[in-house]
């Protein structure tokens, strides 16, 4: 094809006006002959719902094939030759292979094997009770019942027995020496709980202060009038008519 021949192109919608660069839909322009949503290439980003004030972005590239893709109403699935107007359903084959089937069966065993283990056959806590000392001695009995005998430690496990509490480490006792004895605590009298505490001891001052403020206040009172009686005393009788 030579570069004089015109190309070839689809033939635009009936009505369709060219975009005006760099403006958008103006509803108060007289001359204005685009639809108020604006066309889809110039406003509407592919897949993309338009929302009130949000930006438009750049779409990537796979939305464009979805946008183009919803437009041609082509789909990948083929059409069923069963039931029209439906599709035919993939399904994978052999999803389920032989090795995950033996792992999954090889992990089951293993999980119950160890339980099965630490349940029944594990001596836990040095033979002492615990959690799991009800199913080791009915394996025990079990085991007593089929083959007629125990060992010695078997025997001992199968009497309950509990770890004692040992008040003081063997280190610090020597072999032969009697434990020393704590020392007793004081009893306590029966007086105990009314020995005076912070608050007793600032309420009795507080009571010892205010009788002394008040014993002073009256020895202030007995001075005054004390004082009052000797300048009475003291002073000299006015005489009537002067001979008096």
């Amino acid at each position: 094809m030579s570069d004089s021949e015109p190309l070839d192109r689809k033939p635009n919608a009936p009505g369709w006006v060219p975009p005006r660069e760099g403006s958008n839909y103006n509803p108060y322009d007289p001359l204005e002959q685009r639809p108020p949503q604006g066309y889809p290439s110039e406003f509407k980003t592919p897949g993309k719902k338009p929302t009130f004030g949000s930006i438009p972005k750049d779409a990537t590239q796979y939305q464009h094939m979805k946008e183009t893709i919803q437009r041609l109403q082509y789909t990948p699935r083929p059409k069923s030759q069963l039931y029209p107007g439906q599709y035919k359903v993939l399904r994978r084959v052999n999803n389920y292979s032989r090795f995950q089937k033996g792992a999954l069966s090889t992990g089951k065993f293993l999980t119950i094997g160890i339980g099965l283990y630490s349940v029944f056959f594990y001596r836990w806590n040095d033979g002492y009770d615990n959690v799991f000392s009800d199913f080791y001695r009915m394996r025990l009995r079990i085991k007593y019942i089929v083959n007629g005998g125990l060992s010695e430690q078997e025997l001992e496990d199968l009497k309950p027995k509990q770890r004692g509490f040992v008040d003081r480490p063997k280190a610090v006792v020597a072999e032969g020496e009697d434990p020393i004895k704590p020392k007793e605590l004081p009893k306590e009298s029966e007086y105990l709980k009314e020995r005076p505490s912070d608050r007793h001891l600032m309420e009795a001052q507080m009571i010892v202060q205010d009788r002394e403020e008040r014993l002073m206040r009256a020895l202030d009172i007995a001075h005054e009038q004390i004082s009052k009686g000797n300048i009475e005393s003291t002073a000299p009788k006015k005489k009537l008519f002067g001979i008096f």
